[in-house]
């Protein structure tokens, strides 16, 4: 079964479920193979941050929009400072692209889910099936067929 992982950038219950999906004896013997994972940015911090910022708040509400705002930058802030403080030996959290890297994943990072290089990256690896593990961004029809299951 060949399968490519979606997610979201740094959140580290997404980090913690790839890594224990990965560390899982399907994943080890072959039976399930991780044939690529594809990170979707949570928010791009270009021009376009205050009408993503925007739109999440017309949404969720500010409430949600600050809660999740908080806990993804402490995240990045978590993820980014082991990395650069301790060698990756040492630490037990690992950056999505670090587990890809270390397990010879294929890995694409997009702004978003539905563009043309997504489509095409998962079209050109033909998996089986998605699997989405806090992906925060709606799939159109389009990459949900492409699947063979």
């Amino acid at each position: 079964m060949r399968i490519i992982l979606l997610t979201s950038d740094y959140y580290l219950s997404a980090n913690l479920a790839i890594k224990s999906f990965l560390d899982q004896k399907a994943v080890k013997t072959g039976e399930i193979k991780v044939v690529g994972i594809l990170v979707g940015k949570n928010f791009s911090f270009d021009e376009r941050l205050s009408n993503q910022a925007g739109r999440m708040i017309r949404k969720t509400g500010w409430y949600f929009f600050l809660k999740n705002a908080v806990i993804n930058i402490w995240q990045t802030i978590f993820l980014k400072l082991t990395k650069w403080l301790l060698p990756k030996k040492w630490r037990k959290d690992l950056e999505i692209n670090e587990m890809a890297e270390q397990m010879d994943i294929p890995y694409l990072e997009v702004d978003n889910i539905n563009e043309i290089k997504s489509l095409d990256w998962i079209r050109k690896i033909a998996p089986d099936y998605l699997v989405s593990c806090l992906l925060l961004q709606i799939m159109k029809q389009e990459i949900l067929a492409l699947p063979k299951k």
